[in-house]
């Protein structure tokens, strides 16, 4: 018998073995097939995710699942972004993705990370997938409210501000000193754009398509 990989448990075991079994013996006959065992595996995983999330909450604090952040830039004039936030979290241990939509660009930043969270503060770290970025930030945020069901995450993010003038540094300054420059709320995402994240896709295509179905 083949011993399980650290860390992983028996129900990613059986499903990678089945998306493992769908890649090796992939053929245009079973493109059909294939498709419809990605959309079973897809539904189990959502039912599997929402049992372990309801379980969660019930011993330790949870803030896994999708969250939004909806902002004017501190740094560029006339930029507003909307943030999609993609959290799991294992225990203490939380894994982070970003997708960034600006007003000032048709197109789609992701970021990924990892963090941490203890008691009631959160913080992160974040980068993009492009290597030939140099962009990376962090974040540090604090959970409002003791209800389950409508807590927000409030605090701040850092980023490079070594290029910034004086005047928007000092901005920033009064910003950090108030906890004050972003705040995550829980947001529902529409099954359909879950489904795309499954398949590795974004959510939402650019900001104009997202800033439609949040206003």
């Amino acid at each position: 018998m083949k011993v399980l990989r650290k860390n992983m448990n028996p129900i990613s075991f059986v499903v990678n073995k089945i998306i493992e079994y769908f890649k090796n013996d992939f053929s245009i006959s079973s493109f059909f097939v294939a498709v419809v065992g990605y959309i079973i595996i897809f539904l189990i995983k959502e039912v599997l995710n929402l049992i372990k999330v309801k379980h969660q909450q019930k011993s330790i604090f949870n803030i896994s699942g999708f969250w939004i952040a909806d902002f004017d830039s501190i740094i560029y004039e006339n930029r507003h972004i909307i943030e999609i936030y993609s959290i799991k979290q294992y225990l203490d241990n939380l894994k982070i993705k970003i997708y960034h939509y600006s007003t000032s660009r048709n197109t789609t930043s992701i970021l990924s990370g990892q963090g941490k969270i203890r008691k009631s503060y959160v913080s992160f770290y974040y980068s993009t997938h492009k290597k030939a970025s140099v962009s990376i930030g962090c974040e540090y945020l604090e959970i409002i409210s003791n209800d389950v069901e409508s807590i927000v995450l409030k605090g701040n993010y850092y980023e490079d501000y070594s290029k910034l003038t004086d005047e928007k540094r000092d901005k920033i300054s009064k910003l950090l000193m108030n906890n004050n420059m972003i705040e995550l709320k829980r947001i529902n995402l529409p099954l359909k754009s879950r489904f795309k994240l499954f398949f590795l896709k974004k959510p939402y295509k650019n900001y104009s398509e997202i800033e439609k179905v949040l206003r």
